[in-house]
């Protein structure tokens, strides 16, 4: 899994790239906000990891960048901060982080966050696959019902006579061209249109019969 590490501190983004590396991620190594955000851009990272007082930049000012662009799936944000107020937590937090760990930390700690962030990752990246796939579905059957729609006009191009269809509403949806032709105004002009009476069932029978009729007439 790539991951995106942002970190002044020289000694700790050697650390936690050593940290990182082990538990199996390719990491990208920053040293400012800017390279961060331009990295992020350039290769989204499921994982970043980044220092809150990064210079240059305010507390959540990366999170709110990374968040603000969508670039398929949301990453997830651990922020290291030096400090443990709960007005820049909730800061952070609000800003986008995920989590937050406050420096200096146990490398015990950073593994179990770590942890935390790589089921996390798992989850959404399951439920990301399963919506692409519901995706590809719908599309699929978008497809075939589109195909059906063209055999059905085809075949009712190819039967002799007039064909009319509607809904259950008693709406018109379609008819040949042969039963446009026959229509008072038009087939236009009746589509998604309901039938007045309010015995439906006796208005399709007397607007067919008429239908018809116009046509044996000119036939």
């Amino acid at each position: 899994m790539r991951a995106l590490l942002v970190h002044e501190e020289p000694a700790v983004r050697q650390l936690l790239n050593v940290v990182l590396a082990e538990r199996g991620h390719e990491v990208a190594v920053c040293d400012s906000a800017l390279e961060g955000w331009a990295e992020y851009q350039r290769a989204p990272a499921p994982l970043v990891v980044a220092e809150a007082q990064l210079s240059g930049a305010d507390a959540a000012g990366l999170t709110r960048r990374i968040r603000s662009i969508a670039l398929g799936q949301s990453p997830f944000i651990l922020m290291l901060t030096t400090t443990s107020s709960a007005a820049q937590l909730a800061e952070l937090l609000e800003a986008g982080a995920d989590d937050c760990l406050v420096q200096p930390f146990a490398i015990d700690a950073m593994e179990a966050r770590l942890a935390i962030a790589e089921q996390h990752i798992a989850h959404r990246a399951e439920r990301w696959r399963r919506f692409q796939e519901a995706c590809a579905q719908h599309e699929a059957v978008l497809a075939r019902l589109e195909e059906a729609q063209d055999q059905l006009l085809a075949l009712g191009e190819a039967v002799p006579g007039g064909i009319a269809w509607f809904d259950d509403e008693f709406r018109l949806v379609g008819a040949n061209r042969y039963a446009s032709e026959h229509l008072p105004w038009g087939k236009d002009a009746y589509v998604g249109r309901n039938l007045p009476s309010s015995e439906p069932a006796r208005e399709v029978e007397l607007f067919l019969a008429s239908l018809f009729a116009r046509a044996a007439e000119s036939a």
